[in-house]
């Protein structure tokens, strides 16, 4: 991370160790770990306000506990500043994984064409693979959401085709790709379309908790 958005020494490993819970939030108990998370995150920028990273982190925290507005707020600013000029520095994936995360409270508040558009936009700076898999998934979600229901079936079958030949997610990547598969499932499912492969071994095999399958839309 370069120095404009860099966390401050004192903070990091209290900085490294809110990501690591935000990472568990799939398995059981996750939940709670990224509530722990947000108030680590909560503190450290009581100390270091203009932590940028912190704030994406914070953002990221609060949307996947469903409070989407507040998310949204962090990353209007961010983005506008990005935008603006005012905030530079950031690598593609940094700006990418904004827009993707704005995207994701959009879509919860219920507006799936302004989410859209910034699914669009981090595809446009995020290329790997699995970055590509990932916003796949949101902008079938919200294609479903929008009506377009031929177009969401097409992603979600076309995620499943990726998911059984991808070789893309590294030591830490069963939990990510077995998550990408298991919103591909429920998403299908809910166009009436029978798929349960992923979710059923996720499951079984631990990688995803049902704490955390029963709580997708």
């Amino acid at each position: 991370m370069i120095d404009a958005i860099a966390v401050d020494m004192l903070d990091e490993t209290e900085f490294d160790r809110a990501t690591e819970l935000i990472m568990t939030r799939y398995g059981r108990g996750g939940r709670a770990n990224v509530a722990t998370a947000e108030r680590m995150l909560t503190e450290i920028l009581e100390e270091t306000p203009d932590d940028v990273q912190s704030q994406a982190e914070l953002a990221c925290a609060k949307n996947e506990m469903g409070n989407h507005s507040d998310a949204l707020t962090i990353l209007d600013v961010l983005i506008d500043r990005v935008e603006e000029g005012s905030l530079t520095g950031l690598a593609y994936r940094e700006v990418g994984v904004m827009y993707n995360n704005r995207g994701c409270s959009l879509l919860g508040l219920g507006r799936p064409r302004e989410a859209l558009s910034d699914f669009e936009r981090a595809l446009e700076q995020l290329e790997h693979p699995r970055d590509v898999l990932r916003i796949t998934v949101h902008m079938a979600d919200t294609l479903r959401a929008l009506g377009r229901h031929e177009e969401a079936k097409e992603k979600y079958l076309h995620i499943l085709e990726e998911l059984k030949t991808a070789r893309i997610f590294g030591d830490k990547g069963p939990p990510e790709s077995f998550m990408i598969g298991v919103k591909a499932d429920h998403g299908l499912r809910a166009l009436g379309v029978e798929s349960a492969s992923w979710t059923k071994r996720a499951v079984r095999e631990g990688y995803i908790s049902q704490e955390y399958v029963d709580s997708l839309k």
